[in-house]
């Protein structure tokens, strides 16, 4: 595929993500009985209905760019979109009819694991960990983890999808950061099945950042966590050169957002339970303390998501610098855990005076 090729793909992917995510907020009043999000729910800070199927925007984009590149003979992100399709359906279907229940949906992402496995033949391996992966070499145990990587990735990337924009860019510095990582190494497949995933999620992020107009949604939460999850791993195990913390890394912030909140809702008396959803995330928190102290007439919702932001992009920007130095990507993967603690705690307590 020759370079105008690809600039003319990541064009149309764009504009018809773009143009889909219009049409379904032009729309909205024919179908905001099936589609809108509602502002009932302890984690919700949105006023009135909005629609949450813009992962359908971004799932009918990356299937016309996969399309596009299995008949160029690149057929890596067509595998990948077939294999994250469970995790997807059950998101965009849970959208529509709100009645999905959150063990059906983990069932479909870990279905999306065993897709990726028995379709690329690849699993987790190396860890950079001497004794860890001595016992992944015991291939069931490395399946099993290769699935259960997924399918936390698919929740980690649905639990930051609180604010304006934090989800679909969050997801963007990732999949940029790995496309920049794969350019590299000169891994031209995940090279450009990462940059008509960004052109995908550059287009819904156009019209719902900053005001909120149409949300990602469960199903494009779900899709974009599984593709991310699917990207890393093979951008660790296709290229030897990459340290596995680089990968750790690249996806820290939605991990610990994901595994802090498991934990707080474990150690609560209140909660319903882990999969239940509250308003103690950090950018909950950050959206609350941004409406307390601002006196000026600025979107809240985005001006939290912008600070938030700088989460994913601080992780981003340390594992591209230092993607084959696993000492420092250690030392960065600590720091960035503290530094996390350190907000969450400080937010909690600014906001308790």
């Amino acid at each position: 595929m020759s370079f105008a090729e690809i600039i003319l793909q990541i064009c149309i992917c764009f504009g018809a993500s773009l143009i889909l995510s219009w049409v379904f907020v032009l729309t909205r009043h024919y179908h905001s009985s099936i589609t809108a999000d509602n502002s009932n729910g302890p984690q919700k800070i949105h006023l009135g209905d909005v629609p949450r199927v813009g992962g359908l925007a971004i799932f009918i984009s990356v299937v016309i760019g996969s399309l596009y590149l299995a008949i160029d003979g690149f057929n890596l992100l067509l595998i990948l979109i077939c294999a994250a399709t469970p995790a997807f359906l059950s998101g965009i279907i849970e959208d529509i009819t709100k009645s999905i229940s959150p063990v059906v949906r983990l069932l479909a992402s870990l279905i999306s694991g065993i897709l990726f496995i028995a379709l690329t033949g690849v699993s987790l391996q190396k860890t950079s960990v001497p004794f860890i992966d001595a016992i992944l070499q015991i291939e069931a145990i490395a399946v099993f983890v290769t699935i259960m990587a997924i399918a936390t990735m698919v929740n980690a990337i649905n639990i930051t999808d609180g604010l304006n924009g934090l989800s679909l860019g969050t997801s963007l510095m990732i999949v940029t950061i790995i496309a920049l990582i794969a350019l590299g190494q000169n891994d031209t497949d995940i090279l450009v099945a990462c940059l008509i995933m960004v052109s995908a999620i550059a287009g819904l992020f156009i019209v719902n950042f900053p005001f909120g107009r149409i949300f990602l949604g469960d199903g494009g939460a779900y899709l974009l966590g599984a593709l991310i999850a699917m990207m890393t791993i093979l951008l660790a195990t296709r290229n030897a050169g990459i340290s596995p913390f680089t990968c750790l890394l690249i996806i820290l912030y939605p991990l610990v957002e994901l595994m802090r909140s498991m934990i707080r809702r474990m150690m609560s008396s209140t909660s319903k339970g882990v999969l239940q959803p509250d308003h103690e995330h950090l950018h909950s928190l950050m959206y609350r303390y941004m409406k307390k102290v601002n006196k000026l007439p600025l979107n809240n919702n985005a001006m939290a998501a912008c600070l938030t932001l700088l989460m994913p992009f601080s992780t981003s920007v340390a594992a591209y610098f230092f993607y084959n130095q696993p000492v420092i990507l250690i030392i960065s993967c600590i720091a960035f855990v503290l530094a996390y603690e350190t907000t969450l705690r400080t937010l909690r307590r600014k906001l308790a005076q």
